[in-house]
């Protein structure tokens, strides 16, 4: 027996698949954050008024602001792949993938304005009684 797709399943699909762009648009966003603070690193070590214990010190910073931002590539790129697995799944009416909607959804409710807003409308349909029972499977 196959169910006909509820009325309210593509406001989760459509809120995870916002929730991928949005998230796609932050990743693509690090390689220029990281330049930007290389520059500022780099004005402030250039400074005539520095010791050479505080140029060490924005070197080190340098240094370990550069690996911060490629772990959060990293861990970015991986949660763009949790959410597009959890939008097949979704799609497809699997229960782990409104599971994994609901968690992305309650992520999504603290990146304030616009997550915020995607959150909401997804848990709403995500815990619509017919999106339920379509994803019971």
């Amino acid at each position: 027996m196959t169910l006909a797709r509820p009325e309210k399943l593509p406001w989760v699909t459509t809120s995870l698949i916002v929730n991928i762009v949005l998230g796609a648009l932050g990743v693509l966003m690090l390689p220029f954050v990281g330049a930007l603070l290389n520059f500022l690193f780099g004005m402030s070590a250039s400074s005539t008024d520095l010791s050479a214990d505080d140029v060490a010190g924005l070197n080190f910073a340098r240094v370990f602001t550069g690996a911060t931002l490629w772990i959060s590539a990293f861990l970015g790129l991986a949660w763009l792949a949790f959410e597009f697995f959890a939008l097949k799944a979704v799609q497809q009416g699997r229960a782990w993938g409104r599971t994994a909607a609901i968690v992305i959804f309650v992520f999504a409710l603290f990146n304030f304005p616009f997550g915020t807003i995607v959150g909401i409308f997804g848990l709403i349909g995500a815990l619509d009684p017919e999106v339920q029972r379509y994803t019971s499977r």
